[in-house]
């Protein structure tokens, strides 16, 4: 039997469909616009809007899939190490899910990277939010749509910063998956603080979790060619920060001039691209 160890439903959802994937299985990547569950053979499956999935719901050959582990000596401590990983296919590559905090993946990746384990990360980014709140006093459950929009450009590089290293390796992949989820919250009688008391100021209401609504478009990343298509078209030969964030934005994508600043430095520390002078203050960069 899975073993969720306390994984987020949505974290739960996108390993059942990768797996589903590698097992072959038809409509894998299908979302019922109406009922939002899976549909497999056209049957209905497991809800993957709902906080807690019915794993027991699982075709057998996705067992065989999920979770299993991998022995290799580490490459950091040169110790034996024995990792359990989201999904193993069977020509045994390996494909983690992380929904926030990359960083804490690096360690893993990079044993097997060096004990030559292909292996893909997915990191869903939110560009459509959905916010639901359970009333605690009336019992009134309440949708809305979340004003924020998000996308590739925005929020994503700071968390790319911790594969700088593998951006070039053949045995890493990163895939940036856009995804429309739904955030669940309860209403509170009082002002309370976050479960992870980051609240500067107390609200009436604490976040509970976030569930999947609908899967958007993919963006991989496995190699040098893969990373420059996040440059701008049109761009010069030799290029600044302020003239990346320029023609992004001209393009009418959203973004900040940090977020640009950020790019250039993971391509800059991946060695993709270089730096060939200064113009000014700026350094002006080129493509390796």
């Amino acid at each position: 039997m899975i073993n969720t160890y306390n994984e987020s439903s949505l974290h739960q959802s996108l390993k059942i469909i990768y797996a589903r994937k590698e097992a072959g299985l038809k409509n894998w990547e299908k979302l019922n616009q109406n009922d939002s569950e899976i549909q497999l053979n056209g049957q209905k499956d497991v809800d993957f809007t709902s906080p807690d999935i019915d794993l027991n719901k699982l075709d057998i050959d996705l067992n065989k899939l999920i979770e299993q582990k991998i022995q290799l000596v580490s490459e950091s401590t040169g110790k034996k190490h024995e990792y359990i990983c989201d999904i193993v296919t069977k020509d045994k590559k390996v494909i983690e899910i992380q929904t926030a905090n990359l960083h804490s993946l690096t360690s893993k990746i990079m044993d097997f990277t060096a004990g030559k384990i292909h292996v893909k990360v997915v990191y869903p980014v939110t560009i459509k939010k959905y916010i639901q709140t359970f009333d605690e006093s009336t019992g009134k459950i309440t949708m809305r749509k979340s004003p924020a929009k998000k996308n590739i450009y925005n929020g994503f590089f700071k968390e790319a910063t911790a594969f700088t290293p593998l951006l070039c390796n053949r045995y890493f992949s990163l895939e940036v998956l856009e995804i429309v989820c739904i955030e669940d919250r309860i209403k509170t009688e009082e002002p309370v603080q976050s479960k992870n008391g980051r609240r500067r100021f107390q609200k009436n209401w604490v976040k509970t979790g976030k569930r999947l609504k609908e899967l958007g478009k993919s963006h991989v990343f496995n190699g040098k060619k893969s990373w420059l298509n996040l440059l701008p078209k049109g761009i010069n030969k030799e290029f600044t920060v302020n003239e990346i964030y320029k023609k992004i934005t001209e393009s009418g994508i959203k973004t900040t001039r940090n977020e640009c600043s950020l790019l250039v430095w993971i391509l800059f520390h991946g060695k993709i691209i270089q730096r060939v002078g200064k113009e000014g203050n700026s350094y002006k960069y080129s493509i390796s």
